[in-house]
C-alpha cells in the first residue's frame, strides 16, 4: 500500500509499506495514520513504516475536501491511480473523531450503497471453486474447469463414470458412417476425462475410423500420461508427467485441439506442440510413416472396407485392436474412468456399465477410509462384491486383513502384578 502526502507545501513524497497477507483477498485491511511532533507512522494491518519529521514541520491536523474510495476524473488526470476502489470501506477516524459515512452518502448515485454486503459471503459456488468477489456481483472460479460446469460450478461430469475391475475388462461402442454419433467427432474435437489407477501401464482410451485415423490415451512408467494421434500419414505423441499419478487418486486430462496446435493438460501441468488436426481422407494397408510409434493396430485388410468408427474404454477388444508387432502386451486399466466429454457434448459412459467386470460409477471402497491407526488402503478391484481390501500397511510391518483396528494391551505402572 503506497501513502502519498505533502509538508508545508513541498513536493509529494510517497511511503510504500508491503503487507505480509495480501491485501485483495476480500478480507478486512486496517489501515492508520498516526503521528506525534517527532514521527509519522503509516501502517497496513501489523507491517508499517516510521518517517522522521525535519525540524519546524508539522503532519496533521487534516483539512479541507476529502475523498473516500475514490475522486473526480480532473484529480485523478494528475494521479498515477486511475481507478477508484471497489470494496467496503468502514470505520473512518480523523483527527480523534469518529466520521459518519452514512450522512455523505445523499449526495452519491447508486453505486454506493449503505453497509457492506460481500456477494462471496457465503460462498455460493458449488464443488470447491472459488468465488471472485466483485462487490455487486461474483464470479466463481471452477476448481476443475474441465469438469465443472455451470455459473455457480455446480455441475460436475465427473460424477458419471465406470468402474473396471481387471486388466481385460473394456468398454467398446461402434458407429457406422449412418448414423449420427457424438463419437464420431473424438478424432477432431477436445477430449476430456477424469482417470483413477493404480497402474503403472495401462490404456485408457482409443478410437479409430475405417481409414486408420486413430486418437489415443495411455499411461506409462507410473508417471505419464500420453496422448498419441495422427496428422495425415504422421503419428505424434505428446507426454506429461505427474506426481500420484498411479495412487488412486483423480487425475483430470484434457486434450485441445485445433488446426494447428495440440495441448496436453494434466491437473495442473500442460504441454504444447506445434501439430493439429488433419485426417487421411483415403485408406491403405500401410498408412504411416512412422509405424514404430504404433502401440495397437486395427484389422487393416487388403481392400477398404465400409465407414465406421469404434470407440475402446479401459481396455482393448483383441478382434477390433491388436498390440502392434513391435510392442509388448499392454495391459487394460484396473481403476476408473470418469466425466468423457468429447468437445462441447458430454458423453454418459456410466450406462454403458456391464455390471460383470464393468460397474457404473465410480467404485473405490477406500473413499471410505476404513483403515486405522496409520494403515494404507489399497483397493482390490478383482473383488466383485467390492468391499475388501487388498493390503493393509503400517509403519512396522504389513498386515493382509480388511481394517486395522485399536490395538489391545496394558499399561503398566510400575507396580507388581
Amino acid at each position: 500500500m503506497t501513502f502519498q502526502y505533502v509538508l508545508s507545501g513541498a513536493a509529494p513524497k510517497e511511503v510504500t509499506v508491503r503487507s505480509e497477507q495480501k491485501l485483495s483477498n476480500g478480507e478486512w485491511q486496517q489501515v492508520w495514520i498516526d503521528y506525534d511532533v517527532h514521527e509519522v507512522r503509516f501502517q497496513i494491518n501489523r507491517d508499517y513504516k516510521m518517517i522522521n519529521l525535519p525540524d519546524g514541520q508539522q503532519f496533521g491536523p487534516f483539512e479541507g475536501t476529502m475523498y473516500i474510495a475514490g475522486a473526480p476524473e480532473t484529480y485523478l488526470e494528475k494521479s498515477e491511480v486511475k481507478e477508484g476502489l471497489i470494496g467496503c470501506f468502514r470505520g473512518l477516524v480523523m483527527n480523534g473523531l469518529v466520521l459518519d459515512l452514512y450522512s455523505y452518502m445523499k449526495f452519491h448515485k447508486a453505486d454506493i450503497i449503505k453497509d457492506c454486503s460481500p456477494s462471496c459471503d457465503p460462498n455460493p459456488c458449488q464443488n470447491n471453486a472459488m468465488c471472485q468477489e466483485n462487490w455487486g456481483s461474483f464470479q466463481c472460479q471452477c476448481s476443475n474447469p474441465f469438469a465443472h460446469k455451470g455459473i455457480l460450478c455446480q455441475s460436475d461430469i465427473n460424477v458419471d463414470g465406470l468402474t473396471f475391475l481387471s486388466q481385460s475388462s473394456y468398454i467398446k461402442r461402434q458407429s457406422l458412417d449412418s448414423q449420427p454419433d457424438p463419437i464420431k467427432n473424438i478424432l477432431v474435437s477436445n477430449i476430456y476425462l477424469n482417470i483413477r489407477t493404480y497402474d503403472s501401464e495401462a490404456l485408457v482410451l482409443y478410437a479409430n475410423d475405417n481409414l486408420n485415423n486413430f486418437v489415443q490415451i495411455h499411461v506409462e512408467d507410473e508417471t505419464k500420461v500420453v496422448f498419441t494421434w495422427n496428422e495425415y500419414d504422421r503419428i505424434w505423441r505428446i507426454s506429461l508427467n505427474q506426481k500420484r499419478l498411479n495412487h488412486g487418486i483423480p487425475v483430470q486430462i484434457a486434450v485441445l485441439r485445433n488446426e494447428t496446435h495440440t495441448v496436453l493438460h494434466v491437473n495442473d501441468n500442460k504441454k504444447s506442440v506445434q501439430v493439429g488436426i488433419a485426417l487421411l481422407e483415403k485408406y491403405s494397408e500401410r498408412p504411416w510413416l512412422n509405424p514404430e510409434l504404433e502401440i495397437f493396430t486395427p484389422p487393416r485388410p487388403f481392400a477398404p472396407i465400409s465407414a465406421y468408427y469404434q470407440l475402446l474404454l479401459g481396455g482393448f477388444d483383441n478382434y477390433a485392436l491388436k498390440p502392434a508387432g513391435n510392442t509388448s502386451v499392454f495391459p487394460g486399466m484396473l481403476g476408473c474412468l470418469n466425466g468423457l466429454q468429447i468437445g462441447d457434448t458430454h458423453i454418459k459412459i456410466s450406462v454403458l456399465a456391464n455390471n460383470d467386470d464393468v460397474l457404473e460409477g465410480c467404485k473405490m471402497v477406500c473413499d471410505a477410509t476404513p483403515c486405522h491407526n496409520g494403515g494404507i488402503c489399497l483397493e482390490d478391484f478383482t473383488n466383485d462384491l467390492r468391499n475388501e481390501i487388498i493390503l493393509v500397511s503400517v509403519p512396522t510391518r504389513h498386515i493382509t486383513a480388511s481394517t486395522v483396528m485399536r490395538t489391545e494391551g496394558s499399561h503398566f505402572m510400575g507396580r507388581r502384578v
